[in-house]
């Protein structure tokens, strides 16, 4: 098993998150050999190329990726809470209808 550790120069988030993208997956299943179990080969992953761009920009795009991410994750609690609402609201409604309240 092999280990991929960025250079010093490269903020561990950026890396992560350039490990994430569809090109580098797409890399990775080309690269990998052998039936049922993967086997990729260090020497083949070496040939990605991760962007370099200064610290300060790296840690303002992983800043801005993870504003992005908890924004999502917001979104997503509120819109649950709504629609739990509003199922809440269907059923006090039908409730109601069928006991004659309305």
């Amino acid at each position: 098993m092999g280990q991929l550790t960025p250079l010093k120069d490269i903020n561990p988030k950026y890396f992560f998150y350039c490990l994430k993208t569809s090109d580098f997956k797409y890399l990775i299943q080309s690269l990998t050999d052998g039936m049922g179990i993967n086997n990729l080969k260090y020497d083949s992953i070496k040939s990605f190329e991760i962007p370099t761009i200064s610290i300060d920009k790296q840690d303002a795009l992983v800043n801005q990726i993870e504003q992005t991410i908890s924004n999502h994750d917001s979104l997503k609690f509120n819109y649950n809470q709504q629609l739990t609402s509003l199922n809440e609201l269907k059923q006090s409604i039908l409730e109601k209808a069928f006991n004659g309240e309305l």
